[in-house]
């Protein structure tokens, strides 16, 4: 059995393995930051908007769940936006997360999209954790 993704169950398994993961703490380094990663809604595939916080302090991940709209979530430090296959793929170790947001698949809606670029490695191993995911996909 798996994860449901997008839900709070996803990013909080998401959360448990990060912070298993030795190699995720030590890219972490000092980096402290809020996100949410906004999936957008596709026909057939995601109904309805998706919103996925994950937050990061003192190299672990310290918060994560979801929430139906964006003000759910409080103050956030970034926001990254993408549609539901985009997504999909990126958590699947399919589509490069950085490469992503410099072809504007994934949009940085708040936040300087510059800091991220500059925290390749925090990036690469949360994406590498989120393979680690037993994702289930509703449109499949």
């Amino acid at each position: 059995m798996g994860f449901m993704y997008p839900s709070a169950e996803w990013m909080k398994e998401l959360k448990r393995i990060c912070n298993e993961d030795g190699e995720f703490k030590n890219s972490v380094g000092k980096f402290k930051g809020s996100f949410v990663f906004q999936v957008l809604p596709e026909p057939g595939k995601l109904e309805k908007p998706a919103f996925l916080k994950f937050a990061i302090a003192d190299g672990s991940a310290t918060d994560a769940g979801a929430a139906e709209t964006l003000d759910e979530l409080g103050d956030v430090d970034y926001v990254l936006e993408g549609n539901y296959t985009i997504w999909k793929e990126v958590i699947s170790g399919k589509r490069e997360p950085l490469r992503s947001i410099m072809t504007r698949k994934l949009k940085v809606t708040k936040g300087k999209q510059l800091t991220l670029l500059k925290n390749t490695k925090m990036a690469m191993r949360m994406i590498s954790n989120s393979v680690k995911v037993s994702s289930v996909f509703a449109d499949e």
